[in-house]
């Protein structure tokens, strides 16, 4: 997809008022980082705080993960997104619903496919 001209808003502009101009914005610059590692994978489980079912989810497996960080990992054969965090010095995937029980991980991350860095939803 090529760049386009977007009319811009500033987070401070009220709504339906001018645009203050149009910018050139390639949208995959900004959202993929490094494209060779990154895919896009469909939620499946609304298990993670802001992402849906449904959502097409931006994966980059090209960053190392991090306590805090949004994945997308391999458990027992199955993909999931869980939340990567620290508890009494271990390393756990869970989820922000505690719908699933907490999946215990290591610093290898051997069960991530890659860092969840994006998300688009359908406004329909």
């Amino acid at each position: 997809m090529d760049s386009v001209s977007l009319p811009f808003f500033s987070k401070s502009t009220p709504p339906f008022t001018l645009a203050e101009g149009y910018i050139n914005l390639d949208l995959n610059c900004r959202a993929i980082q490094n494209p060779a590692a990154t895919h896009l994978y469909e939620a499946e489980e609304d298990c993670i705080e802001h992402i849906l079912k449904g959502d097409l989810l931006i994966v980059d497996c090209s960053i190392r993960p991090r306590p805090g960080d949004v994945l997308k990992v391999d458990i027992e054969g199955a993909y999931k997104i869980r939340r990567l965090v620290r508890n009494a010095g271990k390393l756990f995937l869970v989820t922000d619903d505690h719908s699933a029980p907490p999946y215990p991980t290591d610093e290898t991350g051997g069960f991530c496919c890659g860092v969840v860095t994006g998300l688009y939803r359908s406004p329909i």
